[in-house]
């Protein structure tokens, strides 16, 4: 009688020294790919989430104006504000396009114009989401898509229908969170002499640079670019 073999199988134990380098090898080189292409994405991503933003405060300004014949005044030049020119103001921002504090109270019965900020009907213009303010300070404080609360606005104050040196609006400088400043440039950016034929431009410096170097105008954001 013929006896039939089983074929022998030899069991692996594992992988290879020479496999497992290659495997971590080919993963490396995939992160070294994927990783700063999702960091750009997301980047890009908020970037465009912030100039929608800004779109939607120079809108609701717009509003604003069409109520009242003249634009908020959103900075530290308000009468009562504490803050820098050209730089928005909270507790302005809010009273000014929501009709409501800062904090979601109603203003007391009685309000006079500055507190009212020139909303003296208390219109709602915008309605602030809750990822557009940074709660860390008393009051809040409002903030881009990146975190950064340094945001400049100019706009125009004599309602010609042009942003120009007869606004008296200054270009201030702006900071990241990331590092980094933007100073816009009162030819190339904003142009004071010749005029920009909008009525209202928000600007930041966006993702900024950790490096600390100086931020171009590339890389800031604009409501209106």
């Amino acid at each position: 009688m013929k006896t039939i073999r089983q074929p022998s199988f030899r069991r692996r134990s594992g992988f290879t020294l020479i496999e497992l380098l290659t495997v971590i090898a080919i993963i490396g080189i995939l992160a070294s790919i994927i990783i700063p292409t999702v960091g750009y994405v997301q980047v890009k991503a908020k970037r465009s989430k912030t100039r929608i933003q800004f779109t939607q405060w120079a809108d609701a300004m717009e509003l604003f104006k069409q109520t009242y014949q003249f634009y908020p005044v959103l900075d530290g030049n308000y009468v009562g504000a504490v803050g820098a020119p050209n730089k928005i103001n909270t507790p302005k921002f809010f009273v000014a396009l929501t009709g409501i504090q800062w904090d979601n109270n109603p203003l007391a019965s009685g309000a006079d114009l500055v507190t009212k900020a020139g909303n003296t009907k208390l219109k709602q213009f915008y309605s602030v989401g809750q990822n557009e303010v940074l709660r860390d300070n008393t009051p809040y404080q409002l903030q881009d898509a990146f975190g950064n609360t340094d945001i400049a606005v100019v706009w125009d104050k004599d309602c010609n229908g042009v942003i120009n040196q007869a606004d008296n609006n200054t270009l201030p400088y702006v900071e990241s969170i990331n590092g980094g400043r933007f100073t816009p440039d009162p030819k190339a950016d904003i142009d004071m002499q010749l005029g920009v034929y909008i009525g209202v431009i928000f600007y930041d410096a966006g993702n900024g640079d950790s490096a600390g170097n100086a931020i171009s105008s590339e890389q800031a954001i604009f409501s209106n670019k």
